[in-house]
């Protein structure tokens, strides 16, 4: 079975140093207990599952969450959504994912400014 991927562009709040973390999405492809390949700028992190997933909506998301996720309150998270996802306009109704990702494998342990990049 071929794991499926879950890239990163940047490491938000540095959480993919971590040995769980969230993200974000507007895709609903990954569903609990799939095992996903990590990727930073198209370096392989390691692999890890996904343990939880939460519906929302855009204009839901809480700072609680935002803070969590990319070290900002809610209102500069839906500005760094707004500006990766240049194509969609996002309304009360869009859709946004939250996951819970837990490594089982890193493939960098440990190396300083490695995963801060």
């Amino acid at each position: 079975m071929t794991n499926k991927t879950l890239e990163f562009s940047h490491n938000w709040n540095n959480k993919l140093h971590c040995n769980a973390f969230t993200t974000l999405r507007l895709s609903d492809r990954f569903n609990v207990n799939d095992q996903v390949d990590i990727y930073l700028k198209h370096r392989r992190l390691g692999t890890a599952i996904i343990t939880g997933k939460i519906k929302t909506s855009f204009h839901a998301i809480t700072d609680g969450v935002a803070y969590i996720d990319t070290g900002y309150p809610a209102l500069k998270c839906r500005e760094i959504l707004q500006t990766m996802y240049k194509h969609i306009i996002f309304t009360a109704l869009t859709p946004i994912y939250l996951y819970v990702v837990v490594y089982n494998e890193k493939e960098i342990e440990g190396v300083p400014g490695t995963l801060f990049d």
